[in-house]
């Protein structure tokens, strides 16, 4: 159980295509100096607040685990806090509750314990949000989901009503369950062999939802594995900016698929540091400054990217126009309706005049001339 713990912690097809097409950028450390600090493990984000769940253990104590939540504000955590119970048990130490995953919503937390009622080892329970804001009694997702060995790292995917998780057997492997409109967990599927190879542990699951892809850990580096018609690519190691000499695990992508957060940990016998992470796309724009002359409808964006206004400059004829603004889970941020001016300055707000996060967006231009797209990258 201690090695599992120490390892494991759409709208537009054009946007899909990017997402997975694209490396990471650079990691930034989360300044996460809880109570747990040094060892920060599994890192979860909910975009509702900008909380961060993580689970935590001092040094050499792993007796003395809990799953924390911090505001975060920027790369740094504020206001970190232990939860109290009954997602942690503080009048019982020995029992282990750890991997957080917290739903968009904020609203409903998976999380791993080996509290009184498991079926053996660390089982995944759920916990959901009173009306007073507090956290309900945890449940056990039965023994459909858990079994005699361990489950850990689950992280459930909204859209497609599917939790992902890892079981430790004789190796690590990653599973899936799906949510039953009868109020029930199905019999949990192990994910094929591309997935879970026969001479690597497997684990650490996360699912953009977004773009279809499969983030989890082979060993000690993580990897992602894009699904389409049920069938898995074959898995790509990701770049060094996420996968450092000393590895990574704990892979949780954001609900955007903007951001991936991650830990870091270096090892020294039995004594250990862990950091946690995150990391953006690396997405590169070409600036249209030219617009050919023999087409009815385009659009260019300058500058691009910006960390304030982009002057938007539409080509449509004469005739009127619609502008829609999109983030990448496709919602509308922003529209200008019935336009007749050959340029819009956005300043990256939304539809009530509050600003808008860093990220891509979609430009998407309607008339009579048809419609044209272009993507800008907004950074703050």
């Amino acid at each position: 159980m201690i090695r599992k713990l120490m390892f494991t912690a759409i709208f537009f097809t054009v946007l899909c295509v990017l997402a997975f097409a694209q490396n990471w950028g650079s990691r930034q450390e989360i300044n996460c100096y809880g109570p747990g600090w040094p060892g920060n493990f599994n890192p979860s984000y909910c975009v509702n607040g900008s909380v961060l769940y993580y689970d935590g253990y001092f040094r050499d104590e792993f007796l003395n685990s809990g799953i924390y939540m911090s505001i975060l504000d920027g790369t740094n955590c504020d206001s970190t806090i232990l939860l109290p119970y009954p997602i942690n048990t503080p009048e019982q130490p020995e029992i282990f509750n750890v991997m957080p995953y917290v739903t968009i919503t904020g609203d409903s937390l998976f999380f791993c314990s080996d509290r009184e009622g498991t079926y053996g080892g660390l089982d995944i329970w759920l916990s959901v949000r009173n009306e007073d804001d507090s956290w309900g009694e945890p449940v056990n997702l039965g023994d459909s989901v858990n079994s005699e060995f361990d489950e850990g790292s689950p992280h459930y995917a909204d859209s497609i009503h599917t939790l992902f998780f890892d079981r430790s057997e004789t190796d690590l492997s990653i599973y899936k369950t799906i949510y039953s409109d009868g109020g029930f967990w199905q019999e949990a599927e192990r994910l094929p062999d591309i997935i879970n190879a026969a001479d690597k542990d497997t684990y650490d699951p996360s699912y953009d939802e977004h773009n279809n892809i499969l983030y989890f850990n082979w060993d000690y580096a993580i990897y992602r594995s894009s699904c389409e018609n049920s069938e898995w690519s074959e898995p790509e190691l990701l770049n060094e900016n996420i996968n450092s000499s000393s590895g990574a695990f704990g892979a949780n992508i954001g609900f955007d698929g903007q951001y991936l957060f991650f830990s870091n940990t270096v090892l020294e016998y039995y004594d250990f540091q862990s950091y946690i992470f995150y990391s953006e796309p690396e997405v590169s724009i070409d600036e249209q400054n030219t617009i050919p002359s023999d087409i009815d409808l385009a659009i260019t964006i300058f500058p691009n990217p910006s960390n304030g206004a982009f002057k938007i400059a539409v080509v449509s004829t004469g005739s009127p126009y619609d502008l829609s603004i999109y983030n990448t889970l496709g919602q509308l941020v922003k529209e200008y309706n019935n336009n007749t001016s050959s340029s819009i300055i956005w300043n990256g707000t939304d539809s009530y005049n509050q600003p808008v996060a860093s990220g891509i967006y979609l430009i998407k231009v309607a008339s009579d001339r048809g419609v044209a797209t272009q993507k800008l990258l907004f950074q703050k």
